[in-house]
């Protein structure tokens, strides 16, 4: 199982989850118990990766939603559902806008603290 380095951890810690959305969503209310699950381990696997994608790889993505050789009649119809095949990876629309979202939120706030950082450190010290 592959694991998530520090610098992962820090990457968005949260995921914004609309309850509401999930709830009554006639797509999730159409899939087993599992595929529910299989389709939040693929969400949050989304969210953490680098470049707000997941692989085309059917064997990671049977790793990640631990249904192995299952994945083809379990894990597969969700996938199709649920993301869009892009050139470079799977991806769940309203997720990628979320995850694009705090991308923007946190560079906006390296910057500023960038910035700040700068401007005291070009203060001029105090004289006694």
């Amino acid at each position: 199982m592959q694991r998530l380095g520090d610098g992962d951890r820090a990457r968005f810690p949260y995921l914004p989850l609309y309850v509401d959305d999930w709830l009554s969503s006639d797509t999730v209310d159409s899939f087993t118990l599992e595929q529910q699950g299989v389709y939040l381990l693929l969400l949050l696997r989304q969210w953490k990766s680098k470049d707000g994608l997941l692989p085309k790889d059917p064997a990671t993505l049977a790793r990640w939603t631990r249904l192995g050789p299952r994945w083809r009649k379990v894990g597969r119809p969700v996938l199709e559902q649920c993301f869009t095949l892009r050139q470079d990876g799977y991806c769940n629309t309203k997720l990628r806008r979320l995850w694009e979202q705090a991308r923007e939120r946190r560079n906006q706030a390296r910057a500023a603290a960038r910035h700040r950082w700068d401007d005291e450190r070009q203060e001029p010290l105090p004289e006694d």
